[in-house]
């Protein structure tokens, strides 16, 4: 089991990297071995204040996970959302795209292959109202879970190894994703870079300690916008750190993610290209306390923290500080409900962008 547990979390970091869009963060996961339903409905609303001119920006989302097990060694699993965002007066609403996986695992589960399909059946053609809407909340200092619905037929492949050694564990994953094209807007076709993750990775799992260390590397192939090249994004490198210390009543779980994105280079038809460092480097912090009032009850202090850094040009910097209490109910010892209201505060753009913001979050899940 313990190869499992670090091989399938090298499930999770390849797929999370694959899509600009994740439906939500679903913590540290485990073997899935009945049929199960996840659910995860959040209302997330933000003010910017820039000089005395605020701004609202809202999106409720929900996005639902099936996880089948067909054998011991045999997965398939489904995602699928729906959002609605609003900024200012404009609207963006839809159906995302409904994403599919399928997860093998071989050689008494030290082997793990994986192949996907994103399925282009969600929003994708933006009108001129919905494309501001979709920059807006690409602002990485806000967390919205979709910035855009639709995009296109996408296939990825990935495959990983895991070994343990007494109360340790090393994986290392390697994955290719062959994005598709789809219309941007109503006269643009848009072809986004294809896709290689590495990811490599440890844990170690004592009495009352477990600490996990993970690494990934990604590379891209140019954009293209009608076929013609314009834009090929920087190579991304990014470290995860958790520490998760579970007590008799009380639990913590501490993390922490440094992303440090490098150069995107702007390709015109006939000229030079150009480079630019349009994204800073990225630090996020999580923590969470957990204490188990009852058999069925635990109550949660959640905090969170999030600093960019500034881009080339000096600008797109923020700092974002969040706190919030939440409560988890089990039923028949394996389903869930949890419930969480989290309020954030901060800055950006060199402090002339004043941010405030709240959500809340309703996750189910149920497992038959």
């Amino acid at each position: 089991m313990r190869r499992v547990f670090v091989i399938i979390g090298i499930i999770v970091l390849i797929t999370l990297t694959y899509q600009n869009t994740v439906y939500a963060q679903r913590g540290i996961q485990k073997k899935v071995l009945s049929p199960t339903i996840s659910s995860y409905a959040e209302y997330r609303r933000w003010e910017k204040d820039i000089d005395g001119i605020t701004q609202t920006v809202s999106q409720f989302s929900i996005p639902t996970y099936l996880d089948m097990p067909l054998s011991k060694s045999f997965s398939l699993n489904l995602a699928g959302s729906a959002a609605s965002s609003a900024a200012g007066s404009n609207n963006l609403s839809g159906l995302a795209d409904l994403k599919a996986n399928a997860v093998a695992l071989f050689a008494d589960e030290t082997i793990m292959l994986t192949a996907g399909i994103n399925l282009p059946s969600g929003k994708n053609e933006l009108n001129p109202e919905e494309v501001p809407v979709s920059a807006v909340l690409s602002d990485r200092a806000m967390g919205f879970r979709h910035n855009r619905l639709g995009e296109g037929l996408d296939v990825n492949v990935a495959c990983g190894v895991a070994k343990a050694f007494g109360n340790m564990a090393l994986g290392a994953g390697i994955g290719y994703l062959a994005k598709g094209e789809y219309e941007y807007t109503e006269d643009r076709k848009y072809k986004p870079g294809n896709q290689i993750n590495v990811t490599g990775g440890f844990d170690i799992l004592l009495e009352s300690l477990l600490l996990r260390s993970d690494v990934t590397y990604s590379v891209y192939q140019s954009d293209k916008i009608d076929d013609l090249e314009v834009f090929e994004e920087g190579p991304r490198f990014s470290i995860e750190e958790t520490l998760v210390v579970p007590l008799e009543k009380l639990s913590v779980l501490l993390s922490g993610r440094y992303t440090n994105r490098g150069e995107n280079e702007f390709l015109y038809d006939g000229l030079e290209s150009q480079t630019e460092k349009m994204y800073g480097d990225q630090i996020d912090v999580d923590g969470e306390i957990s204490l188990r009032s009852t058999d069925t009850v635990e109550l949660k202090l959640l905090a969170s923290s999030k600093f960019i850094g500034e881009d080339e040009r000096g600008q797109n910097d923020a700092t974002v500080l969040g706190f919030g209490a939440g409560v988890t109910i089990r039923f028949m010892r394996t389903s869930s409900l949890d419930l969480a209201a989290r309020y954030y505060t901060g800055n950006s753009d060199r402090n002339t962008v004043s941010l405030k913001g709240f959500s809340t979050t309703i996750s189910a899940r149920v497992v038959f």
